[in-house]
């Protein structure tokens, strides 16, 4: 009887099996460590991360179970567990894949085929779980009567360990195929589940030697063997077995991590979503969202432009009303000025010698600031011919403002040639003119003499007064 056997030590490491579907975590981080530094990362195709490490008693590994013999001796290199020899093909945070080993034995005898293609349920093939904590298997190959009854169909037998579902069995093809075994070694991994050490997590927390960092959690291996193995936290990413630890991960910078709407902001292990203004929601591209609200009309706001909009025409009103009268009144008092005189006195001032260039035109607004917008208690004296009021100028001075009632046209060149006159006339009892205004409907006169003034005001009423005497 033949019998061959193939024995695989599935505790190579201080480890206990653990059955987990956990995908790869330690091996993908990109921007985090995976080996301690200085360590080489990979080997070929493979990349090694911290516990494990590469090239056999070195400091790049946990202990020396955990050790990548890295052949170069293959281009590119290939790499073998320390204890066993078995090609590694990968390595992620809970478990490790390996190139098959099969058992095998080959005869030669003729027959017929009555298998069926796609299962493996006892004829031509069958296949068995392993149960959990399993430490040391072995497989044993044997026919009745030393394969006497062979047929060539079925002329050799394998027996071998592999991954669940790796295995498609394609019926007679697969029988007669000598090429089988190579291509079920490459194809059909052996996977060992690892853990760190023999001990429960909480016994390891009191020890010197627990491997688990900040931001990661610990799980105990369900095998009865103890061990146990660390995992980033939600949120994190990383080695959890080098110091400092995981690292939060950024779920607003990446698409695929982030689940907000709208807004997102970042918090440790997570982040946080919400709405912008005017929107409604959680946030959540799995919730709510954000849904614009349902406008409303916005009755404050309406009033307040209202008002404003009722303001700003008011105050533009105003303007452009107080605007057009500047303008007429303008006009008015350089038509004044014209139907006055104002000309022919321009032309006496400029053809006149002496003292007539002195003589100063005032404006309307410079004789009504002066008398106080000819206030009551401002007027000096009354006659038939006019008001004359006491105007104070803005450098102090006293003077006499002479108004007239009315003003014949006729009257005009006589009013003018006299302003010329008394300019020229420097007596100390004649009244000094100081000047006169054409801007008003009647032209004003201003009249001062510190000494003569005040007595002839003091003293006599105006209209009593000679012509050439009186206050003009």
């Amino acid at each position: 009887m033949l019998l061959q056997y193939i024995t695989f030590q599935l505790i190579w490491l201080p480890l206990a099996l653990i059955a987990s579907t956990t995908t790869a975590t330690i091996s993908t981080v990109n921007t985090a460590a995976i080996t301690k530094p200085g360590c080489q990362q990979s080997c070929g195709n493979l990349t090694v991360p911290y516990p494990f490490g590469v090239d056999i008693g070195s400091v790049c590994s946990i202990d020396p179970w955990f050790d990548i013999n890295c052949n170069t001796s293959f281009s590119p290199p290939k790499p073998f567990l320390n204890v066993g020899n078995m090609k590694v093909i990968h390595i992620s945070d809970s478990e490790i894949r390996t190139k098959n080993v099969m058992a095998s034995n080959c005869f030669d005898r003729t027959g017929s085929v009555d298998v069926l293609e796609g299962y493996c349920t006892g004829i031509g093939c069958c296949q068995t779980s392993i149960p959990k904590g399993l430490r040391t298997f072995l497989t044993a190959l044997s026919t009745r009567r030393n394969h006497t009854d062979v047929w060539s169909f079925d002329p050799c037998g394998y027996a071998f360990l592999g991954e669940k579902d790796k295995f498609k069995f394609r019926g007679a093809s697969d029988l007669s195929d000598p090429n089988f075994m190579n291509k079920t070694v490459d194809n059909v991994p052996v996977v060992i589940d690892w853990v760190i050490g023999n001990k429960s997590y909480v016994e390891a927390q009191k020890s010197d030697d627990f491997t688990c960092h900040k931001n990661s959690y610990c799980v105990d291996s369900d095998t009865g063997f103890g061990g146990y193995r660390c995992s980033c936290n939600k949120g994190y990413e990383g080695n959890p077995y080098l110091s400092p630890g995981c690292n939060d991960i950024d779920e607003c910078a990446d698409p695929d991590s982030n689940t907000c709407d709208k807004i997102c902001i970042n918090t440790p292990g997570s982040c946080n979503c919400s709405c912008p203004h005017g929107y409604l929601g959680d946030g959540q591209k799995s919730g709510r969202g954000c849904i614009a609200k349902n406008p409303e009309f916005p009755v404050v706001k309406f009033l307040l432009g209202m008002v404003f909009g009722f303001l700003s025409l008011l105050v533009a009103m105003t303007w452009l009303y107080i605007s057009i009268k500047r303008r007429k009144l303008t006009k008015l008092r350089k038509k004044f000025f014209q139907q006055n005189g104002g000309l022919l006195l321009k032309q006496q001032v400029a053809s006149s010698e002496g003292g007539v260039e002195s003589t100063k035109v005032f404006t309307a607004e410079e004789l009504e600031k002066a008398t106080n917008n000819y206030a009551e208690d401002r007027i000096l004296g009354r006659g038939g011919y006019g008001t004359v009021y006491k105007g104070v100028l803005p450098d102090k001075r006293v003077v006499a403002i002479k108004k007239s009632r009315v003003m014949d046209e006729s009257q005009i060149e006589l009013l003018i040639n006299e302003v010329v006159v008394l300019a020229q006339v420097n007596h100390r009892n004649v009244v000094k003119i100081l000047g006169c205004c054409l801007e008003s409907e009647v032209p004003l006169s201003m009249n001062m003499s510190p000494m003569v003034l005040s007595t002839i005001i003091s003293t006599v009423e105006v209209e009593r007064l000679g012509y050439r005497g009186r206050i003009v």
